[in-house]
């Protein structure tokens, strides 16, 4: 059973709450940014890694790669910060400042370098190749393709390390 209260707490009596004018249902100008913002459809395949504060999150989906930062108030939201289709790996590299994106649908694939600043995102195209990966100590990362190994020092032109030479089957 319910019972009606006046706003100073007073019971209403059954018979005088049937005499109360209720206020119709009001609409907000325009809804929360949590519930209209553009997020990725996060699944299992999709590459995912976190900020070296443990409270950043960026992941990739079709659209490119987005981050959400954890832990503020109510609902976190999500940035779309570069957008690159066909993101099939991210490598987060040990300062936190520098996201490693390797895009495309080749086995040759795009090798981008996210500088995540204070004041936006800045990419810059490095080169092309696959398996991108970060050391542990300083951001410098590797990555390969059909004609060398290569270092880059974030910031820096490719430096092949290695070259690789194919040998006929069979020597």
């Amino acid at each position: 059973m319910w019972r009606v209260f006046t706003i100073v707490g007073e019971d209403v009596a059954d018979d005088d709450a049937a005499a109360i004018e209720w206020p119709g249902p009001t609409f907000p100008a325009e809804l929360p940014s949590y519930m209209t913002q553009g997020q990725p459809v996060i699944t299992r395949d999709l590459p995912i890694v976190w900020g070296r504060d443990s409270n950043t999150v960026y992941v990739a989906d079709e659209e490119g790669v987005w981050r959400v930062t954890l832990g503020e108030h109510f609902m976190p939201t999500w940035d779309l910060i570069h957008t690159e289709p066909h993101v099939k790996a991210l490598a987060m590299s040990p300062s936190g400042e520098y996201l490693v994106v390797e895009s495309g649908v080749e086995e040759v694939r795009d090798i981008s370098e996210l500088h995540l600043g204070a004041d936006g995102v800045e990419a810059r195209l490095v080169g092309t190749g696959w398996g991108v990966a970060f050391g542990p100590l300083d951001d410098t990362y590797h990555y390969a393709d059909y004609w060398a190994f290569y270092r880059v020092l974030v910031g820096e032109e490719a430096s092949s390390i290695k070259g690789i030479t194919a040998m006929p089957a069979g020597s």
